[in-house]
């Protein structure tokens, strides 16, 4: 039985991030490429053109090309990478806290960029359509521990440990107005962690949600009955939940809860015979394929991997030195993930000119990175299990124990392709089966 090499993390109860460490928790590869940028608990996108100078297009490759989804993937990737040292030497040229969204352009002129600077701008985020019904909770409140995803993230505040999923650009705002939307649905029904309120950023504006941190195990195959029964009572109530076949349940207590709150879909509440053909497809064909993959191949399916903040621990973030300048003499550390172990690009001259300052001499930029090692007082080091203190009645409810999954992009998805796919949320009227689209977000670790 093939486990992926998944093990569950604890939630620590302090950022393993050091202060005064800018680090990289999101982003998005292909088009304008993005990256979340996050120092002492505050945060900057900065948004780069779609092509770097001297890359060329992915219009240089072939369309016929056998390979082209995976040549214009590994592109993709380099340029983020070739991205992440542009950015890295302007640091200190940021002003986080400023702004909450950044443009790097191209001016060909001389500095530390090698021609290219960053422009901060104030970048408006549309407000969630669902009205908002809980408490306000503000950001400062809380203490983020866990970054999964850019928008994916877990912590703690007002001594709970909580999960939060937050609205860092449209379209993530997006997935915030339907997870919203998506509890006003499941009102009553006891299938979700308990909502906390509404994220409050910066601005004053709703920019996510809080909710009780997920606890429990993913579901067996013992859990087909309880499982069937719960997507059922959603379907009764005229809805549908299009995260059965990736897998997002969870059993506290012996109680089923779903996971993706975003997923669930009130369009045909009032067309009873399009819900049924719907859900023939999205409920009951998802839901015996899940469960015939959770039995012949392991407790994960067919690579139905849980979230990425479940997986993700300290050890996850690594750091890199960025070049000192005469404002900061002792330079500072970047954090970046393993992803970028796997695409390393010759750096341009200027960037390894930089690096050399002071020593005499040009070189390549080495790529040599000291991991950080937080103190084991802050964390909560993990046991293979989903920490809580509620107690569990019976066997069942306790966190599967299994193996660590080393956090390299690659081994997140099937290969040739190195991002990581977004379930698509399909309209009403697609018939087709699930699946992922091409919108890539990138899990950078410090998405």
């Amino acid at each position: 039985m093939n486990d992926f090499g998944v093990r569950f993390y604890p939630i620590p109860r302090i950022c393993p991030i050091p202060r005064n460490v800018v680090s990289l928790i999101g982003g998005c590869t292909g088009g304008c490429p993005t990256f979340v940028l996050y120092l002492n608990g505050r945060e900057l996108v900065v948004q780069a053109p779609a092509n770097p100078v001297g890359f060329g297009t992915i219009d240089d490759f072939d369309k016929d090309h056998p390979f082209w989804d995976w040549l214009v993937a590994e592109r993709d990737a380099k340029v983020y990478a070739h991205y992440l040292e542009i950015i890295q030497t302007l640091l200190s040229q940021v002003e986080f806290g400023k702004t909450n969204w950044a443009y790097l352009t191209y001016s060909n002129r001389k500095g530390p960029g090698g021609g290219y600077q960053l422009t901060q701008r104030h970048r408006p985020i549309p407000r969630p359509k669902c009205p908002p019904w809980g408490k306000f909770i503000y950001e400062s409140e809380i203490e983020y521990t866990v970054f999964g995803l850019a928008g994916d993230r877990r912590g703690i505040w007002d001594g709970k440990e909580v999960d939060v999923m937050v609205g860092w650009d449209e379209s993530h705002m997006d997935d915030v107005d339907r997870a919203m939307m998506g509890y006003r649905l499941l009102e009553g029904m006891d299938l979700t962690y308990e909502f906390y309120g509404h994220l409050i950023g910066p601005d004053g504006e709703i920019k996510g949600i809080v909710s009780e941190a997920a606890w429990g195990r993913m579901i067996t195959p013992d859990d087909f009955t309880r499982v069937y029964r719960a997507v059922a009572r959603i379907q009764r109530r005229g809805l549908l939940y299009r995260g059965c076949l990736t897998n997002r349940f969870m059993i506290a207590n012996g109680k089923v809860r779903v996971l993706e709150l975003p997923v669930v879909d009130a369009k045909n509440f009032a067309n009873r015979p399009e819900l049924e053909r719907l859900a023939e497809l999205w409920h009951w064909n998802e839901l015996s394929q899940l469960f015939h993959e959770i039995k012949n191949i392991g407790p994960y399916g067919n690579y139905r991997i849980p979230f990425h903040r479940f997986t993700t621990s300290y050890e996850d973030l690594e750091c890199l030195p960025f070049p000192p300048s005469p404002e900061r003499p002792l330079g500072g550390i970047m954090l970046y993930p393993d992803f970028f172990n796997h695409f390393q690009v010759d750096p341009w001259p200027e960037y390894a000119d930089i690096w050399d300052l002071g020593k005499g001499k040009k070189g390549v930029v080495p790529y040599q990175k000291s991991k950080i090692s937080p103190s084991d007082s802050i964390l909560y080091i993990g046991t293979g299990e989903i920490p809580s203190s509620r107690s569990s009645p019976d066997d069942e409810d306790r966190p599967l124990p299994v193996s660590r999954l080393h956090r390299s992009q690659r081994r997140l998805i099937s290969l040739p392709y190195n991002s990581r796919s977004r379930r698509r949320i399909y309209s009403s009227d697609d018939s087709s089966s699930s699946g992922h689209s091409d919108d890539i977000g990138l899990y950078i670790d410090s998405s």
